[in-house]
């Protein structure tokens, strides 16, 4: 699979890397075309998006393909491919310290993006319930949320928001406090 990159003005050949075989995931394959140039890095993360959405096993979740998902599902936690992409941080098969790092930058960014509070709260319940199918993903939403006003920087208000709708989320779950 050979490819013409445009950097500075300049054209030049770029191949897949020594050693590469002929079967390749679609994610993959992609994502080195990304980095080559070969296509743009948004076009990139929308695929990945939609990979997600149709379930692709070998789909990476990633803080830019999770925002593409977000919106290209207009922020509604049902609707594809946001419903298919929350669904990674149920996936036992992903370490739970990875998916918790992935929701603490996550959580954040969506903030700044979805303007009504109502779709905040939504897409974060989503993700609560998520992470709460995990054999111990309640003591992951408890990390996640001492975790929380570090990663929400300067956005005081955001990280408030966010704590108050987690322990209302515990709360209503009946298993609030939650201790180690």
């Amino acid at each position: 699979m050979e490819g013409v990159n445009e950097v500075q003005g300049k054209r030049e050949k770029t191949r897949p890397p020594r050693g590469a075989g002929r079967r390749v995931w679609t994610q993959v394959a992609l994502q080195w075309m990304a980095e080559a140039g070969q296509i743009a890095r948004d076009l990139f993360f929308g695929t990945s998006a939609m990979l997600l959405g149709w379930r692709y096993v070998f789909t990476s979740p990633s803080l830019p393909v999770l925002l593409r998902a977000g919106s290209m599902a207009d922020w509604n936690p049902e609707s594809w491919p946001l419903k298919q992409a929350l669904e990674q941080f149920g996936d036992e098969s992903i370490q739970l310290v990875d998916a918790l790092r992935l929701a603490a930058a996550f959580i954040p960014n969506y903030f700044l993006e979805i303007v009504l509070p109502d779709r905040r709260n939504a897409v974060t319940i989503a993700l609560l319930n998520q992470l709460a199918r995990r054999g111990d993903g309640l003591k992951g939403v408890l990390a996640l949320e001492r975790a929380l006003p570090f990663t929400f920087g300067v956005n005081v208000l955001g990280a408030d928001e966010a704590a108050g709708l987690i322990k209302a989320w515990r709360r209503a779950r009946g298993n609030y406090p939650l201790a180690f």
